[in-house]
C-alpha cells in the first residue's frame, strides 16, 4: 500500500470595490486538489464597462495580469498564461470567469478581477 501526497491549494478571491466600480467575486475562497480546476466567477454589478481583467498575486509577488477580455473580442493572455488558465464571458460580457486548468502549488495566492471602460 502506497501513501500518496494530497496537496491543497487555497485560493483567496476578494470582494472588489474601486473608483466606484463594484464587482464581485465568487466563491470567497478556495480549497482545492492539486490537478483539480478551480473556477472564479466576476460579474459587474452596477456598471457597463468594454475590458475586464484578470489578475493573480503569489505569495510575495506582487500582481501579474493573467488576461484581458475586451467586449465581443478573444482573451487576450500575458505570457504563455493561456497554458495555466481559461478566462471568457458567460451570461453576457459583464459575467467573466477564470478557470485555472490544473492546479499546482503555483496557482496559490489572491485573484483579482477588474473592469474599466476603456484600456
Amino acid at each position: 500500500m502506497s501513501c500518496g501526497l494530497t496537496l491543497l491549494v487555497y485560493l483567496l478571491i476578494p470582494a472588489c470595490l474601486a473608483q466606484q466600480t463594484a464587482l464581485k467575486q465568487t466563491p470567497k475562497a478556495i480549497v482545492a486538489k492539486v490537478g483539480s480546476e478551480a473556477l472564479i466567477d466576476c460579474d459587474q454589478v452596477t456598471t457597463d464597462h468594454n475590458f475586464m481583467y484578470w489578475y493573480h498575486q503569489g505569495r510575495n509577488q506582487g500582481l501579474k495580469l493573467i488576461a484581458l477580455l475586451q467586449r465581443d473580442q478573444k482573451p487576450n493572455y500575458e505570457d504563455e498564461q493561456e497554458d495555466n488558465y481559461e478566462v471568457g464571458t458567460k451570461r453576457g460580457y459583464k459575467h467573466s470567469y477564470l478557470k485555472v486548468k490544473s492546479v499546482t502549488s503555483h496557482a496559490q495566492g489572491v485573484y483579482f478581477c477588474a473592469s474599466s471602460l476603456a484600456q
